[in-house]
């Protein structure tokens, strides 16, 4: 997943095309890169796009952000509950 966040760095344009995608693969990026260190994610994509704002993409990196904290919040809460549950079925 660390590829592809870093493939769309790489690929990132302040352009209109640019822009406008960019949405789209966040949203898709945070879902899949959840399992892998969610807070070091967050902080990348924030500090992201302070850095290239999107104002296309604002709201869908907020709600990306908001995600991966309130689920970085859950698992820590309740991961251990979440685990025993699991391994009850293996």
């Amino acid at each position: 997943m660390q590829k592809k966040w870093f493939c769309f760095l790489s690929n990132y344009s302040d352009n209109a095309h640019g822009v406008f995608i960019c949405g789209v693969c966040v949203d898709v990026m945070h879902r899949q890169i959840f399992n892998q260190t969610p807070l070091g994610v967050m902080w990348c994509i924030q500090d992201f796009f302070k850095e290239h704002p999107a104002a296309a993409a604002a709201r869908t990196v907020q709600q990306c952000i908001e995600n991966i904290r309130l689920n970085a919040e859950q698992l820590k809460r309740d991961g251990d509950l979440m685990h025993q549950f699991l391994a009850s079925y293996q």
